[in-house]
């Protein structure tokens, strides 16, 4: 028996002979002429209907055709024939997505080219496209397509072997034949046999989620097309509109929200560009302060666009800032303005209104055009300006103010200049004070963000200031306890500097230029044509509260180019205070625009001042030879300013007779030679300090000087020419002597006299001799056991008789 399989709509397989068929109302036709007899079409009918009550079925049977009836054998017959059969209700059939789109003739691809171009967009664009994408895609397993309707006729053929029963009638086997309909497949599922919610696809059916589907995908590229024309459209309307802001350096206003106070007002401009945006530099300024500046680098630029999730949106804090063109900067050195919630990073960007926005403060701030915001200019003119202000000789005056604390007079000269700026030194002092001066090394920053910021950084290298008071080192920027300066210049001429201490608050100096130097040699060469053997300074010195007195310094001699310095000081009032010093000079930048030169004394002296001080020991005309002082040269090169141990200060300058014969250790020791030969002879006046009286003396060389350096002298009274005291000793010729009271001779005999050369003392009792000021005359000095005593004035007189 030929079996017949298909899936009905209930999903279940069969296996039949013509009693499993589907049922029918059976139209047959009697074959006229058969002698054997055949199955009546009642019986072959109802054996049918029969079968059809013990299985489920979707078909209908409409009508049969008998055909051809042949005998098998004495027992059976071979029966052909046609079933007309009709569906109950639709059948469908499962269809892949991709099918289902082909019924719509829609390519699905183009909603994938549309999310990805989606995805490339940027904000707010992206996220105006991704709000018209479609909702979810009806699972893959619910879409079928009607694969048969109801009321639909089909027919089939078949053959079927009938046997006579006496009893039973005719028996039906051997079904041969199957439903030729394409519809019916394993697949083929009734209507009442669908899924929950099943897609039947449809072209002309616009209510089916598919559907739906399709017109939001094509709703949705549009979208996308039309935020792209957008989003492109503002792009262009953000680079135009920042690029004419970085081209004009148009000054703006924000004000920046600060909790519990007023709004800060900082000005916003930019004050450098390069290649339309590829460099720009933005100047911050607090308008009510203009300490607090500072300086933002980078570019205009066009940012890569925000990374989405799987799903194309961001997370709610990723749209913060600004997607699309923007001038995107850093701060690399201080930032005044970190309190206010000011980031090291700046976003400036265009709003959709035309205006600047401050993107990655606490709050975004608008940025207002500022009117009255003076002009800048350009970079080359700027830095060309700054580099005018800072040359040597360049003098800046004004104040210098610290919180809490007294306002003081300041003054800034630029002393040095190099390498463009490279090494720049400045010297801070006080006008009213000018034995208070600090030394300032650093450099002048020419690139954009430096020059228009703080362009002049400077260390503090060395400080000193006068010791009555502490009135210098009351100042920590004096003293080098403030910290680096920063000095910047404002277009119309003011400087503004500030110092942050380390332990008290910042010092801000507020200056103005004044007349400056004109060429301003290097210090090193300023003292090399202040101090040459020969010149002398005269001026004043000052001990506290005593009263001025006179005070001269004569350079004797300049050894190593300079490096070490030989001169006398002496109060050209009294001929005892006089004394030889020696200095050296400190060449280094730290210290050259300073007290450069520290000297100390190389002899002892004749009468010290003693004017109340218990540091007396430490004077210039003190006691004490391992003390030293200071010397520094006043950037014009016309004073010199002299502390004695922070003791005494002497200001001198330089005069325009020079000391004609040579000074040196050399000359001098030749000038000795010739002066103590045998014969010379001196006079003049020998007076008693004790006493206030003098008397007329002659001084003799009465043996000249060997090769020993001995020499022999006499001191006689003209007016009692047998009065006379032997004195012998040596002519010091060595550098400490030389210049001050070389011939050193001891008293050899006593005599009747209450003086202290001429009486009876011998002991102990020394007279030393130096050169006055002609070279020609002598000075000499009667010291005994308690000190200094007589002292004498002596000029060349005719030889003894």
């Amino acid at each position: 028996m030929t079996k017949c399989a298909y899936r009905g709509f209930a999903a279940r397989e069969f296996s039949y002979t013509i009693r499993v068929c589907v049922p029918f109302v059976l139209l047959a036709t009697m074959f006229a002429g058969c002698s054997r007899p055949q199955p009546s079409p009642e019986e072959l009918t109802q054996w049918v209907r029969d079968y059809h009550k013990q299985v489920d079925s979707f078909l209908s049977f409409q009508s049969v055709e008998m055909g051809d009836v042949v005998e098998v054998d004495d027992n059976a017959l071979r029966v052909s024939f046609t079933v007309q059969e009709s569906f109950k209700q639709d059948a469908f059939l499962p269809i892949s997505m991709e099918d289902a789109y082909r019924v719509y003739e829609y390519d699905p691809s183009l909603f994938d080219q549309a999310m990805q171009k989606a995805m490339t967009l940027r904000m707010p664009e992206r996220q105006e496209a991704l709000a018209s994408r479609p909702q979810d895609a009806p699972p893959a397993n619910g879409l079928f397509r009607r694969a048969i309707a109801a009321g639909e006729n089909f027919s089939w053929n078949g053959t079927i072997v009938a046997r006579q029963r006496t009893e039973s009638g005719w028996e039906f086997t051997d079904m041969e034949g199957k439903v030729e309909h394409p519809a019916i497949t394993p697949e083929t599922l009734a209507k009442d046999q669908l899924p929950k919610s099943p897609v039947v696809v449809d072209s002309k059916d616009d209510s089916n989620r598919l559907t739906q589907l399709i017109t939001e995908q094509r709703v949705f590229a549009e979208a996308v097309d039309a935020a792209e024309q957008r989003m492109i459209a503002r792009l262009e309307r953000e680079h135009k509109g920042l690029l004419e802001i970085i081209k004009n350096r148009e000054a703006l206003l924000a004000a920046v929200p600060i909790a519990n106070n007023p709004d800060a007002k900082l000005s916003v401009r930019v004050v450098y560009q390069k290649n339309d945006g590829e460099e720009v530099v933005v100047l911050v300024e607090d308008t009510t302060n203009p300490l607090a500046r500072a300086c933002w680098q980078g570019k205009l630029a066009l940012t890569g666009p925000p990374a989405g999730s799987r799903n194309g949106f961001l997370s709610p804090n990723q749209n913060a800032d600004i997607d699309g063109w923007a001038i995107r900067m850093q701060n690399k050195s201080e930032n005044p303005f970190r309190e206010m919630g000011v980031d090291a990073n700046m976003v400036l960007g265009w709003t959709n209104e035309g205006e600047v926005r401050w993107a990655n403060l606490r709050l975004p701030v608008l940025l207002r055009k500022n009117p009255t915001a003076p002009e800048m200019p350009e970079y080359d003119e700027y830095v060309a300006q700054i580099l005018k202000w800072t040359r040597p000789g360049q003098m800046w005056e004004g104040t210098l103010q610290r919180a809490g604390a007294n306002t003081h007079s300041i003054r800034v000269v630029f002393t040095e200049f190099q390498d463009n700026g490279g090494n720049l030194r400045l010297i801070v002092e006080r006008p009213d004070e000018p034995f208070t001066v600090a030394t300032f090394q650093g450099t002048v920053d020419t690139s954009p963000a430096g020059v228009f910021a703080w362009p002049i950084r400077m260390t503090h290298s060395s400080g000193q200031g006068v010791g009555t008071g502490a009135i210098g080192y009351a100042i920590p920027l004096i003293a080098g306890k403030g910290g680096p300066l920063s000095l910047t210049m404002t277009a119309n001429g003011e400087c503004y500097g500030i110092s942050y201490a380390h332990t008290s608050a910042p010092q801000v100096l507020q200056m103005k230029s004044v007349s400056s130097f004109s060429n301003l040699e290097p210090a090193q060469e300023r003292w090399r044509k202040a101090l040459r053997a020969g010149d002398r300074w005269s001026g004043k010195i000052v001990r506290g509260d005593a009263p001025a007195e006179r005070i001269v310094l004569t350079v004797t001699e300049v050894i190593e180019d300079g490096r070490i310095y030989r001169f006398t000081m002496h109060n050209p009032d009294n001929v005892r205070q006089f004394r030889p010093f020696v200095g050296t000079l400190n060449g280094s930048e730290k210290f050259i625009d300073g007290y450069a030169i520290t000297f100390e004394p190389t002899s002892l002296i004749g009468e010290t001042t003693h004017f109340f001080s218990s540091d007396a020991w430490r004077e210039l005309y003190g006691t004490d030879k391992d003390v030293k002082h200071s010397l520094r040269l006043h950037s014009d090169g016309k004073t010199l300013l002299c502390m004695s141990y922070e003791l005494e200060l002497a200001t001198l300058t330089r005069g325009e007779a020079r000391v004609s014969r040579p000074l040196d250790r050399k000359n001098l020791v030749n000038d000795w030679r010739k002066l103590c030969q045998t014969g010379n002879r001196w006079q003049g006046k020998l007076t008693s300090l004790e006493l206030q009286q003098s008397v007329e003396v002659a001084f003799t060389i009465t043996s000249g000087i060997d090769d020993l350096g001995n020499v022999s002298a006499e001191l006689s009274l003209p007016k009692m020419p047998k009065l006379k005291i032997p004195f012998t000793g040596t002519l010091k010729m060595d550098d400490a002597n030389i210049n001050a009271y070389a011939l050193q001779l001891q008293k050899k005999a006593g005599g009747q006299s209450t003086s202290l050369l001429f009486g009876p003392d011998v002991n102990n009792v020394v007279l030393n001799i130096r050169l006055s000021e002609d070279g020609k005359g002598l000075v000499g000095l009667g010291s005994g056991f308690h000190g200094l005593k007589e002292f004498m004035e002596l000029t060349p007189g005719a030889a003894k008789p």
